[in-house]
């Protein structure tokens, strides 16, 4: 597997996948506005934490296995049965404690939505687990852009005739369920022989499972943490409106991680097999490499956010332009949790979960704690104030974490080579901006920052491949024609 096309093909579904919900969401806050957007990201930031409850680490221990090569189909067939059972839990437990929820979320259907949500989020990350374990994650990568263009479409369908939240919950459900069956039938059409139950080693295989999922659940969480957290403690203080604001600024900063999410994911199952291998040499190579180019979009992104954030959050309604400073501490937190991932991804891959288990340890329990303290003192800016150090505390950790195990290289000329594209980007912005306000080529706000931004974006990339001869030979080596030539 060429690992800068795979990342290539990962990059690119994500870009249309974040493209898309980005153009969705918009769509959504003008139509049925911040409190509505606020109670369904509550019932997704839920589902998030629920969903890690059911998994307990157990799809990151089943990719691990899988890849491992060793009886893949039998570690994958007695994965989902424990998930299974986890599913049927959690769905016993929101309906013992329905009225609860309900006063939580607000609304007289958020047990029976978090059920099928969580049905269906489980069905979709199964059907993940399955293909990242048979390295297959460019095909994991393809249907997860799939299920976003269908779930898009079903979402935009349902509100335009007045659906409203029930419409985004339904539209999430049905396009997940599509896409998992869809990735089933893949599994088992690419499986050689899937054993029956009474074949399979299940006491050996489940310790195998065991033993990396009680360590790999806390990255579940992390994860979870680092992406729902805020919002679930947010619905304790702050009114739904204000969740609603919060939500858009952490989608619009998480649209810059696509590049060191799709590194990441690549990479897992390359460390994992290269340990298996004692190929540590190749894995330092590799760890270099992905924290030379984590910060490729987010660095400039948040230059450009600095400058340009206040016209993108207009473009969700006058409502939105509150959560400046908001959106400007999430990209800082985004940037800085981008190089922790690539760390705690190789600790993941090398087998030493336990090492992941207490980083992620430190990530989360800062974070809760942080988010309950700041949030009541400051109020929600505190939340963004809490991801920011919380994510600087891990990734401290992380570096020193590995570097006790290998030898970390940190690529300072080329994260600086990105900073000075992106300097010389921000001064070009300014002064494009002020030849527009001058001379008043347009109105459009939305046309004058598209506008902006695809210059800005052009002028950088153009810069950062003059000065940096890596970056330049990456991008042609891994272009579709390079490919086609070997």
């Amino acid at each position: 597997m060429r690992i800068g096309q795979t990342s290539a093909i990962q990059f690119i579904s994500k870009i249309v996948t974040s493209a898309g919900g980005f153009l969705a969401t918009l769509y959504f806050a003008r139509i049925v506005g911040s409190d509505t957007l606020g109670i369904y990201f509550i019932l997704l930031s839920s589902v998030g934490w629920l969903s890690v409850l059911v998994d307990a680490g157990i799809s990151p221990a089943i990719t691990k296995r899988m890849s491992e090569g060793e009886a893949p189909a039998e570690y994958f067939q007695l994965g989902l049965g424990v998930i299974g059972v986890g599913t049927g839990a959690i769905t016993v437990f929101l309906l013992l404690f329905s009225k609860q929820v309900t006063d939580y979320v607000t609304h007289p259907y958020s047990t029976y939505f978090l059920i099928i949500l969580v049905i269906s989020g489980i069905a979709m990350t199964a059907v993940r687990t399955g293909l990242s374990g048979t390295r297959n994650v460019h095909i994991s990568g393809i249907l997860t852009s799939i299920q976003s263009i269908i779930r898009i479409v079903l979402q935009v369908a349902a509100v335009s005739i007045g659906l409203g939240l029930s419409g985004l919950v339904f539209g999430w459900v049905l396009s997940s369920l599509a896409v998992a069956a869809v990735g089933f039938v893949y599994l088992a059409v690419k499986a050689e022989n899937y054993p029956s139950l009474n074949q399979i080693n299940a006491r050996e295989r489940l310790m195998g499972i065991y033993s990396f999922a009680k360590y790999s659940w806390l990255g579940s969480l992390k994860s979870k943490t680092n992406n729902y957290a805020d919002i679930l403690i947010l619905g304790l203080f702050v009114p739904s409106n204000l969740i609603g604001v919060y939500a858009i600024a952490w989608n619009i900063a998480s649209f810059l991680t696509i590049l060191g999410s799709a590194i990441e994911t690549t990479l897992f199952p390359e460390f994992s097999q290269l340990e298996n291998q004692d190929d540590y040499t190749e894995i330092t190579d590799l760890l270099q490499k992905s924290l030379q180019y984590t910060g490729l979009f987010v660095i400039p992104g948040l230059f450009g956010g600095i400058l340009l954030g206040d016209r993108i959050l207009r473009l969700y309604g006058s409502d939105f332009v509150v959560g400046f400073e908001v959106l400007i501490l999430l990209i800082v937190s985004v940037l800085i949790y981008d190089y922790q991932k690539q760390l705690t991804g190789v600790l993941q891959g090398i087998d030493r979960p336990d090492i992941d288990f207490r980083v992620n340890g430190t990530f989360i329990g800062s974070n809760i704690i942080l988010n309950f303290i700041l949030i009541q003192q400051i109020g929600w800016h505190g939340a963004a104030i809490a991801t920011v150090l919380s994510s600087s505390i891990s990734l401290a950790y992380a570096y020193y974490a590995v570097s006790e195990i290998l030898p970390v290289s940190v690529p300072v000329r080329e994260i600086g080579r990105q900073i000075g594209a992106s300097i010389i980007m921000a001064i070009s912005v300014v002064l494009l901006e002020a030849i527009e306000s001058t001379y008043t080529i347009t109105d459009h706000n939305a046309a004058v920052l598209f506008g902006l931004v695809f210059a800005g974006a052009t002028i950088y990339m153009v810069t950062l491949m003059i000065i940096s001869d890596d970056t330049r030979k990456t991008i042609f080596d891994n272009l579709p024609i390079s490919y086609l030539d070997r």
